[in-house]
C-alpha cells in the first residue's frame, strides 16, 4: 500500500490535500531543526514555497550536487518534473558555487500531471478524478506556472539566466528533440509521478548519465507507475543496481 494510499483511506476525499499540507510542514520543520548546516537551512528555507519535497529529500540533493561539485564530475544536472522549481533551485544554487561547470537543464509541461494509466494503479486514478486514458492532457493537478521558477532562481537566488535551460513541454515530446545538447548527466532527478513519464525519461536520458554519475527517484515507494516504470526499465536492460532509499519515498543510485 502506497503512502498515498494510506492518506486517502485515513481521512476524506476532500481533506488529503489540507491533511498533507500539515503533515508536510510539521514534518520540514522538525526535520530542519536537526540540520547544523546553516547555508544549507538558510537556502532551503527560500526553496520553502517553491517545493513539496521533505527536507530530508532536499538534504540528500544538497549533499549529492554538493559532492559532484567538490569532485569535478562532468555532466549536465537534469531534472524531470520541477512543478515551482524547489529541488531545481537546490541544483542551480550548487551549480553555481562551483563556478557553473555543471549545465542546468529542468523540464516541466508546466500544465501539471497528465492523465495516468492503468499501469499506475488504484491511487493514481483516484488522484486523477478517474482520468485515466494516458493522454498527454492536463488533469490539473500538480500544477505550477513557468514564473515561479524563474522567480526563485533568477531573482531570490541569483541564478545566471545564461546558465540554465528550462524545457517546456511533455517529456515524450520535449526529451527527444532536446536531448543531444543535454549531453552527458552527472544527476538525474526523475519527479514524473506517472508510469510513462518515468519510462521515458529513463529511454531518453538514462544512457546520457556518466558512470559514477547519479540517479534520484522522487516517488518510487509513493505511486505505483513509477515504480513499476523503474523496475520495468532496471529488468529489460539487465542493469546491476543497488537501489538506496533517500527516505520513505525517494530512491537513488550511482551508475556503474
Amino acid at each position: 500500500m502506497s503512502v498515498y494510499s494510506s492518506l486517502a483511506r485515513s481521512v476524506s476525499l476532500g481533506d488529503i490535500d489540507t491533511r498533507f499540507e500539515k503533515m508536510y510542514g510539521m514534518g520540514f520543520w522538525l526535520q530542519s531543526l536537526m540540520d547544523w548546516n546553516a547555508e544549507r537551512r538558510r537556502v532551503i528555507k527560500t526553496i520553502r514555497p517553491y517545493t513539496h519535497v521533505n527536507y530530508q529529500r532536499l538534504k540528500f540533493l544538497w549533499n549529492t550536487t554538493e559532492t559532484i561539485g567538490k569532485s569535478g564530475m562532468e555532466g549536465s544536472l537534469v531534472e524531470t518534473g520541477v512543478w515551482r522549481g524547489g529541488c531545481a533551485g537546490i541544483m542551480a544554487y550548487m551549480s553555481k558555487q562551483y563556478g557553473y561547470r555543471n549545465r542546468l537543464c529542468f523540464y516541466d509541461s508546466f500544465e501539471g500531471l497528465p492523465e495516468p494509466t492503468d499501469l499506475d494503479g488504484e491511487d493514481a486514478l483516484i488522484f486523477a478524478s478517474g482520468q485515466s486514458t494516458g493522454r498527454l492532457v492536463s488533469i490539473g493537478k500538480v500544477k505550477a506556472e513557468e514564473s515561479y521558477i524563474k522567480e526563485l532562481l533568477f531573482d531570490k537566488l541569483k541564478i545566471s539566466p545564461d546558465k540554465v535551460e528550462i524545457i517546456k513541454g511533455w517529456f515524450q515530446d520535449t526529451l527527444p528533440r532536446t536531448k543531444k545538447r543535454v549531453g552527458p548527466i552527472a544527476l538525474l532527478r526523475l519527479d514524473g509521478d506517472w508510469y510513462d513519464s518515468t519510462k521515458v525519461v529513463l529511454k531518453q536520458l538514462y544512457d546520457q548519465v556518466v558512470p559514477g554519475g547519479y540517479v534520484l527517484v522522487d516517488d518510487y515507494y509513493f505511486w505505483d507507475g513509477c515504480r513499476r516504470a523503474v523496475d520495468d526499465y532496471i529488468a529489460e536492460h539487465n542493469l546491476k543496481i543497488r537501489i538506496s532509499r533517500q527516505d520513505m519515498s525517494g530512491v537513488w543510485w550511482v551508475k556503474d
